[in-house]
């Protein structure tokens, strides 16, 4: 018994580490959110209402490097049909709708967003 014991308090500390050592890095749906929140935010029509996604970029940045190539793919493609949408909008109702579009892809990263999370 004494053995299991020491077993087991000596396998925790290896069991937890890997836990902490990530801690920096985006799950594949944290980066999916954190793409449409940029692409949303990088539209010219939205320059009149800006959020502060610095910090957000950054780590984007570097969660992109260690991506996988797929989603970096879906990424990239998400992005592009976004910003398309976003030249897309010339009336002040689309850019309404594209406004709402993207407080409620950033609503995860920027506090006080004006749209409540889902």
């Amino acid at each position: 018994m004494l053995k299991s014991m020491m077993i087991a308090a000596l396998a925790l500390p290896v069991l937890t580490v890997p836990s902490f050592a990530d801690e920096g890095r985006m799950s594949n749906l944290e980066f999916g959110r954190a793409n449409r929140c940029l692409a949303y935010a990088g539209i010219n029509a939205l320059t009149q209402d800006p959020l502060d996604l610095a910090s957000l970029e950054t780590r984007f940045l570097a969660a992109k490097e260690r991506a996988f190539h797929e989603v970096k793919v879906e990424a990239e493609t998400e992005a592009r049909e976004i910003r398309v949408r976003g030249r897309g909008a010339n009336t002040p109702v689309e850019v309404s709708r594209l406004k709402a579009r993207r407080d409620r892809a950033c609503s995860y990263f920027v506090e006080g967003a004006t749209v409540a999370r889902n």
